[in-house]
This record gives C-alpha cells, sequence and structure tokens, in this order.
C-alpha cells in the first residue's frame, strides 16, 4: 500500500510526503487516485499541496524533521498557574504530548505528577 511508502495517515488527514518534486506528482496522483476508486472526496478548501513545511497534528514537518508546533510551545509557556489538581493533570497532559522534545521530561515534571497522587 501507501501507507508509510509515500503517506501518512490519522483518522481524515493525509500527507503525502516525498523526496524530489516529480516523484511527489506521483504519489500525489496515486493517494488521489485511491481516495477516488474508494469512493471518497476531498474538501479542497482544506486541502494543502506541495508544501515544504506545514503544521500536522501538533507539530511542525518539514524537510530538516519534526518540530513542536510554536502555537503550542506558547500555549504551555503562557499556561496560568494551576490551582487545582484537574488543572495540574491538563497540563502535564498538555506537556507530555512533546516529551519526546524535552530531555529528562520524567524528572522534570515528576514534583508535579506527585501532586496529582492520592
Amino acid at each position: 500500500g501507501l501507507k508509510w511508502s509515500c503517506a501518512l495517515v490519522y483518522l481524515d488527514d493525509i500527507i503525502v510526503y516525498s523526496s524530489t518534486f516529480q516523484s511527489h506528482l506521483q504519489h500525489l496522483n496515486s493517494v488521489l487516485e485511491r481516495i477516488q476508486s474508494n469512493g471518497l472526496t476531498l474538501h479542497i478548501s482544506k486541502c494543502q499541496f506541495c508544501k515544504t513545511k506545514l503544521k500536522y497534528l501538533g507539530h511542525v514537518v518539514s524537510q530538516s524533521g519534526i518540530e513542536p508546533d510554536p502555537d503550542k510551545v506558547r500555549a504551555v509557556r503562557d499556561y496560568p498557574v494551576p490551582t487545582r489538581i484537574k488543572d495540574v493533570r491538563a497540563f502535564l497532559g498538555l506537556t507530555s504530548y512533546y516529551r519526546r522534545f524535552i530531555r529528562n521530561y520524567a524528572t522534570i515534571a515528576e514534583p508535579l505528577i506527585s501532586l496529582t497522587r492520592n
């Protein structure tokens, strides 16, 4: 199949990726044919084509790799000081989504995690 060879799919989001523009056009054609042959449709207003950088599932994906979406980083930085356990859990949920980008996340988060234990 096309999944993982030139396309990433999560629910109704699809990224088609390629190493060259020419191969991208071929991959895009293959994915669009597959969508059509399965009776699916796309909302053109929600489509972006031939981008070198895009936001996807809270990340910015480019040829350079994957990094956290700056808007999400800002949300973490500007998060209000939690005053209830529920707020601490929400903050930990937000930050743990990006744990792969935070060195020693478990150690850093432990004091907050311990607050949520009863």
